[in-house]
């Protein structure tokens, strides 16, 4: 076998009956003579790729979920700081899915945003609970066992007073600000647009 301009008389005697054409020499096998150099370049040039692409996928996964969803205006609790929170607070407490989306997320984020701009006291504080329904089920048995909030309730609202601790109002309405400013008028005596408290 001969490609090019290869000189017959340097391959074996029974190669010289084929003539490869000039261009197809990878096909029989036959590589062409490439720098070794460039070679070792490319591989590494490759296997740094991929390194980086692995990199960036570890850090990626290890970013908290937790931290990605803050709501401005409002607490984020879990089952270990929601009775330290409440002990002191009047809490409105908003139960739904973790990193929660959609039209009645963005009620909340506006109810969040109202809430700022009345100044309501300091006693009083609008949190939300996410619970999980994999891995950890972080949140799920305080929900479901403490509270009576199953997956089909979400987005559920409760108020904890600190006059009765121990007794959470239901907030069993329409998810609308307006909605959640009046009841928030009515049971926790705040000054809203909404509704005015007679507290």
């Amino acid at each position: 076998v001969t490609q090019g301009n290869v000189r017959a008389g340097s391959l074996p005697r029974s190669a010289r009956a084929v003539r490869v054409p000039k261009g197809h020499a990878q096909i029989f096998g036959l590589q062409s003579r490439a720098p070794r150099a460039s070679v070792r370049a490319g591989r590494q040039i490759r296997m740094g790729l991929l390194r980086l692409i692995s990199l960036a996928t570890v850090c990626l996964c290890a970013i908290p979920l937790t931290e990605a969803r803050d709501i401005v205006g409002a607490v984020n609790l879990d089952s270990y700081t929601l009775d330290k929170v409440a002990a002191t607070h009047d809490v409105l407490v908003r139960f739904d899915r973790q990193h929660a989306y959609g039209d009645k997320e963005d009620v909340f984020k506006d109810l969040a945003l109202k809430l700022r701009e009345l100044e309501t006291p300091e006693t009083f504080l609008l949190a939300y609970v996410g619970v999980q329904e994999y891995q950890d089920k972080l949140n799920k048995a305080m929900a479901e066992e403490r509270f009576g909030v199953s997956k089909a309730d979400w987005p559920a609202y409760k108020l904890l007073l600190r006059s009765q601790p121990d007794a959470p109002l239901d907030y069993d309405g329409p998810v609308t600000v307006d909605a959640l400013l009046s009841f928030l008028a009515e049971k926790a005596g705040l000054a809203t647009a909404a509704g005015r408290s007679e507290l």
